[in-house]
């Protein structure tokens, strides 16, 4: 028994004098990472207080994070009904110009809908994203076919992140064999800033605006096949680039728009959908399962049967995501568009 004793003591003595040895590490020595993974465990657990007091006192001691922080902050007020703190949250990121991607009429945010407060804060925010929006260029990332020879003319495939992404999130989805093999591949990202880092399609002429200047750059640089140009993206990616193929772009043979999503664009209608089939415009869209498809893949569908406008329609099972066969499909997509010129990918 004494013997036991003894070795408890030595124990706590080990605890005491190095308490990092103990196992819980304490949160003023966490890194942010070891931070972000405790919170959203304790999220996943439904200790949203327990959360938000982590992330209160990680503020102060991270001041570059002030985005994730307060933005993780203000939705776990939500859950826990404190709204005055949550709308004080967003409040302290805006006065430090940091902009939310606050999307309008989701039913996430109806909870502080009814603060006059909560109408300002959008305000600010919309204010915010136009001016640092009004000081960013469009980017691209492009890629050129193993066998590239600058003598031959190449398919382009244009590739739009969706909203609130960036070119990181575009990822390998998009470099399907049949891309790699034959196609300058380019991975578009929009001038229009939703939150710190990340971007969105949101405003139309700026779209197009945007697309337009990439295209001018491409062009002077990498040899495009002018009759072979075709648009592809994801959500509201997915949108802008079936848009752009119809109205903006008029050398566009195609389109691969992967649960296209957002706002459809007011001449995004029959009319131009029907003059877009007459110069030869095709492409496939990839939607949802029936049960998960939203008001604009329906309607999105109804407009294309009205203007009997020819495209292959699939089914993805992945949610609102990349499927684990979406390569196989892109690949399909392609040679369906150029009428089965290339081998089966």
């Amino acid at each position: 028994m004494e013997k036991l004793k003894k070795i408890l003591l030595i124990m706590l003595a080990v605890v005491i004098l190095f308490p990092g040895i103990s196992g819980e590490e304490k949160e003023e020595t966490m890194t942010f990472d070891k931070i972000k993974r405790k919170t959203a465990k304790l999220y996943r657990q439904k200790k949203f207080t327990d959360a938000a007091k982590l992330y209160e006192e990680a503020l102060p001691r991270f001041p570059g994070e002030v985005y994730h922080i307060t933005f993780s902050l203000g939705q776990l007020y939500m859950q826990t009904g404190e709204y005055e703190k949550s709308l004080a949250a967003f409040e302290y990121g805006l006065e430090r110009n940091v902009p939310y991607p606050f999307w309008p009429g989701h039913a996430f945010w109806q909870p502080l809908e009814k603060f006059e407060r909560f109408k300002k804060i959008l305000a600010e925010n919309s204010r915010l994203r136009a001016s640092l929006t009004a000081k960013t260029k469009p980017q691209f990332n492009a890629s050129t076919p193993a066998s590239f020879s600058p003598k031959k003319k190449y398919p382009l495939l244009i590739v739009l992140h969706g909203w609130n992404e960036a070119l990181p999130d575009l990822g390998k989805h998009w470099r399907c064999n049949l891309v790699k093999r034959e196609f300058i591949l380019v991975l578009a990202q929009s001038s229009q800033v939703i939150s710190p880092g990340k971007f969105g399609w949101d405003d139309v002429k700026l779209n197009r605006k945007d697309i337009k200047e990439i295209l001018e750059k491409l062009m002077g640089k990498y040899p495009v096949d002018k009759k072979k140009i075709i648009f592809g993206g994801f959500s509201q990616g997915g949108m802008a680039a079936l848009d752009t193929a119809v109205n903006s772009v008029p050398e566009a043979a195609g389109f691969v728009a992967l649960q296209p999503g957002g706002k459809i664009p007011v001449d995004l209608n029959a009319a131009s959908l029907r003059l877009a089939g007459q110069r030869g415009l095709s492409g496939t869209i990839i939607l949802p399962a029936p049960e998960q498809q939203h008001e604009e893949h329906t309607t999105l569908v109804k407009i294309l049967q009205e203007a009997k406008f020819e495209y292959r329609s699939l089914i993805s099972g992945s949610g609102h995501w990349y499927s684990a066969d979406f390569k196989k499909r892109l690949g399909e997509a392609l040679v369906h568009i150029f009428d089965k010129k290339y081998p089966q990918p």
